[in-house]
């Protein structure tokens, strides 16, 4: 499972280049309760972090937007609100985990030929809710997938 997940950080830089307003709200919502995690990280720390091969894309993104939370029940109702989202955006599956307790879920929201946003989903003892906003062609996941796959 960790290899999976390894893999799936790996292929987040691919971008994804306006946030979720909705996601944003959702975090919001959130932010003050003790059980959850809410983290923003801009594209100017995201280009610090930048610089390794297998972060070759990590310029195309402009922002991830996290929601962590280790209460299951709590994570079941940030999940639903997530499929809305994800319904509402009409976001396609681009691969669907699961493996022992944990249930991975990655989702692209399209805008023409590129990915506009990426939505992770996370389900297991750490539950994590995530989108990534940026910009990439979609004939460039190949690339990613040869990042990973090396």
């Amino acid at each position: 499972m960790k290899r999976v997940i390894a893999a799936i950080m790996l292929l987040l830089p691919i971008g994804a280049s306006a946030s979720i307003p909705e996601f944003t709200e959702l975090a919001a919502k959130y932010d003050s309760n003790e059980q959850v995690t809410t983290i923003v990280v801009d594209k100017n720390l995201l280009a610090i972090a930048g610089g390794a091969e297998s972060n070759a894309y990590i310029d195309k993104i402009d922002e991830v937007e996290m929601i962590m939370c280790d209460n299951g029940s709590l994570f079941e109702e940030i999940i639903k609100e997530c499929d809305a989202i994800i319904k509402r955006y009409n976001a396609e599956t681009m691969i669907s985990v699961t493996e022992e307790e944990e249930q991975i879920n990655v989702y692209a929201i399209k805008n023409g030929e590129k990915i506009s946003n990426i939505i992770l989903i996370i389900n297991g003892s750490s539950s994590l809710a995530a989108v990534i906003s940026g910009d990439i062609a979609t004939n460039e996941i190949g690339n990613i997938i040869q990042v990973v796959g090396a």
